[in-house]
């Protein structure tokens, strides 16, 4: 996507609560002013003329029932209603009612304001068509711009469609491969609500699968969410089952579902199924991988003669490499096929007591055709008399099936319950092992936070055994070098436990410093200032204020840059270029940006009165202290907390405090910043007042930098 930020910021300038901004366009507003204006004098005019009326011929006006209801716009002007006796000496006439006894009266008080009234809507209408011509004009500009941003949008809309209908139905996004295999766990058809899934699998070893079993049992439901699986899978659809599933790429989905007759083709219905199953060998046979669905294939005909055609269709499909078939049957010659032939597997739906499941089982079905003829109440002499004509052993024969069948039903509902207790055991263990994970997280955690603080403290008696080994250095002379070996070894030995407490007690990394970053001082770009491909900007205005882009190409006045996944122009008096400065963090640094090559602490004036102090005597050069016995602010002796958080600020006081003390000095100068708030410095001085070394403490003297600097008065006898 690419923006112009310029007229997006138009756009949004132009418009406020979905009308024109009046801040804006100011001569709209001026207008519109006026109008209203006017139309109080009118009014006012109006009402005047109704009273005079009413006071010199009470009958003349129908404003009795109160001043402003005999006022009436006609054709854009302002009338009162009055008798046609009286018509003339008042104004200008505009219109009649329909029974003639009122006529509509412009009085000659309001006409010029009226005509006023006119030229300023046709001014306001102008103005209001001037404006939406010139945004008009601006967005057709960008006009290839925005259709493409609008297709970019339309697709990122139709994958969060699919996202949110995978959330809402409980979907999965399935394997896809170029194999023909389709095989998903309790995959459900989205127009089904709360329906149990079945799982659904072709291709695994085979080219085909042949339903079978009781009308209403959802074969056709079942074929026809194969095809949906791989109408799916090619649009990057979601589809509704277990996650994991796979559905493989189809070049298209071919078949013969529903009542294919055609009066307008003289088309019978056997006619139009043969049709379509044509156009299906068509496709199967031209190459390619084709999902085929096919709906009581060779019905429709001779039950004979249709299910030898039905077998031939399936043979016929099945041979093409690269389809999959799907077919539901009730032919026994297909079932047969379907039994004996490797390439098919076979499938029924499940029959209960109660009616069918729609659960899809393995193995062939029974139709069930006179159960379900009685249950959607046929007739009981229809039923009995079919009975009769299948004959005892055809009776024999479904009744067995049918016991068989409840048997069966009850294994099945057996090892399901079997399964979901061991689901739930399952999940019992998976629920301790994250008790035993947050467990062993929370001692994990605990033994880094002592470890921490057992380093917190050795390195507190390092600093301080750091100060002694300075002063024993300074101290010894000659014979006295052995007393410094043997506290060097010491020290070493120290360090040695420091290294190594952090992976003893499971610290990774412990001790190491945070790093500061660098400051950025931004100076705006002129009109006329070049920049170079790829150099980095920073935006002061628009919708990316705030933001660093790359620049991509260098337009003169203008600049289009890249932000992230967006490229945009922009004006260079919108952005800046960045300079290296002082700290960054979260500090307050009073503004404060210390540019690349000065030195920190002391500037060149406080240098050259230090110079011109110490030459006349006010300043002892070596100490650091005025005449008057107070410090001087040195880089020695100043601790910079600009850049940290206030802990790693007082712990780095803290550090200073210690080394000033150690080397007999008492004045620590603290420099925090103004910031913009001012946030660092008063938590600075806060905390000041709670530590145990600090004798006093104020804002720095003028000359020392005033207050962005806190000076620190030391307690003496502490080491």
């Amino acid at each position: 996507m690419s923006v112009d930020v310029g007229l997006v910021e138009l756009l949004e300038e132009s418009f406020e609560g979905g009308e024109i901004n009046r801040k804006k366009y100011k001569d709209l507003a001026d207008i519109e002013i006026r109008i209203k204006s006017n139309t109080r004098k009118i009014q006012d005019t109006i009402t005047r003329v109704i009273k005079d009326l009413s006071k010199s011929n009470p009958s003349s006006s129908s404003s009795s029932k109160g001043v402003g209801s005999g006022v009436t716009m006609v054709n854009g002007r302002t009338c009162v209603s009055v008798n046609p006796t009286t018509m003339r000496s008042i104004g200008v006439v505009h219109g009649r009612s329909k029974t003639g006894l009122t006529v509509y009266v412009e009085p000659y008080e309001v006409v010029e304001l009226g005509n006023l009234g006119r030229e300023l809507g046709v001014k306001r209408e102008r103005e209001i068509n001037r404006i939406f011509t010139t945004l008009t004009r601006k967005v057709l500009d960008g006009r290839d711009e925005i259709e493409r941003n609008v297709q970019a949008m339309s697709q990122v809309d139709s994958a969060r469609g699919r996202w949110r209908y995978m959330e809402r139905e409980n979907g999965c996004i399935p394997e896809v491969r170029d194999e023909g295999v389709v095989s998903v766990r309790d995959c459900r058809h989205p127009l089904i609500k709360g329906a149990k899934g079945n799982h659904l699998n072709v291709g695994e070893g085979n080219k085909g699968l042949v339903l079978t079993g009781p009308n209403a049992g959802g074969k056709t439901v079942v074929m026809k969410t194969f095809a949906l699986l791989a109408l799916c899978a090619r649009d990057g659809i979601p589809v509704l089952g277990e996650a994991g599933g796979r559905v493989d790429w189809f070049d298209g989905v071919a078949g013969d579902v529903g009542d294919q007759q055609s009066i307008e083709r003289g088309e019978s219905t056997y006619e139009g199924s043969l049709r379509r199953q044509a156009e299906a060998l068509g496709r199967a046979g031209g190459g390619g991988s084709w999902m085929v669905v096919l709906d009581e294939v060779g019905g429709g005909t001779n039950p004979r003669q249709g299910e030898a055609i039905g077998r031939a269709v399936l043979e016929d499909i099945a041979s093409n490499e690269g389809a999959r078939i799907v077919a539901t049957t009730h032919f026994e010659m297909v079932k047969d096929l379907a039994v004996k032939d490797e390439r098919f597997r076979v499938g029924r739906m499940e029959f209960g007591a109660d009616g069918p499941t729609f659960r899809l089982l393995e193995g062939v079905g029974e139709s069930y055709a006179i159960k379900v003829a009685e249950r959607v109440g046929l007739g009981e002499r229809v039923v009995r008399r079919a009975e009769d004509l299948m004959g005892v052993e055809g009776r024999r024969i479904g009744e067995v099936l049918e016991e068989l069948e409840k048997e069966r039903i009850k294994a099945v509902e057996g090892g399901n319950e079997l399964r979901e207790k061991v689901r739930e055991a399952e999940k019992e263990k998976e629920r301790l092992g994250a008790e035993r994970a947050e467990l062993a997280r929370v001692k994990r955690n605990a033994r880094e936070k002592v470890a921490k603080e057992f380093r917190r403290e050795l390195e507190e008696k390092e600093k301080i055994l750091e100060g002694i080994m300075e002063d024993m250095k300074k101290m010894t002379e000659g014979g006295k070098r052995n007393g410094v070996k043997v506290v060097g070894n010491t020290w070493r030995e120290l360090r040695v436990m420091k290294r190594d407490v952090g992976p003893e007690r499971g610290v990774v990394g412990a001790g190491v410093g945070r790093a500061v970053g660098e400051t950025r001082e931004v100076q705006p770009l002129k009109d006329t200032e070049e920049v170079s491909m790829g150099e980095a900007l920073f935006a002061l205005k628009g919708a990316f204020a705030g933001r660093t882009g790359t620049v991509v190409k260098d337009n003169g006045k203008n600049v289009e840059l890249q932000f992230g996944g967006i490229s945009t122009r922009m004006s260079k008096g919108q952005l800046g270029r960045a300079e290296s400065g002082g700290g960054e963090g979260g500090g307050d640094d009073g503004g404060t940006r210390v540019k690349e090559g000065r030195k920190q602490g002391i500037s060149k004036r406080v240098e050259e009165d230090l110079r011109s102090a110490g030459d006349s005597g006010l300043l002892d050069m070596r100490s650091g202290k005025r005449k008057d016995g107070t410090m001087m602010r040195m880089d020695s002796n100043t601790c910079d907390v600009r850049g940290l958080d206030v802990e790693d600020g007082i712990q780095k006081c803290r550090d200073m405090f210690s080394t000033q003390m150690r080397a007999g000095r008492g004045t620590v100068f603290i420099l925090h910043g103004h910031g913009s708030k001012g946030v660092l410095k008063r938590k600075i001085r806060d905390a000041l007042r709670s530590e145990g070394v600090v004798k006093k403490f104020n804002k720095a003297k003028d000359e020392d930098g005033g207050d962005a600097f806190t000076e620190v008065t030391l307690k003496d006898g502490i080491i």
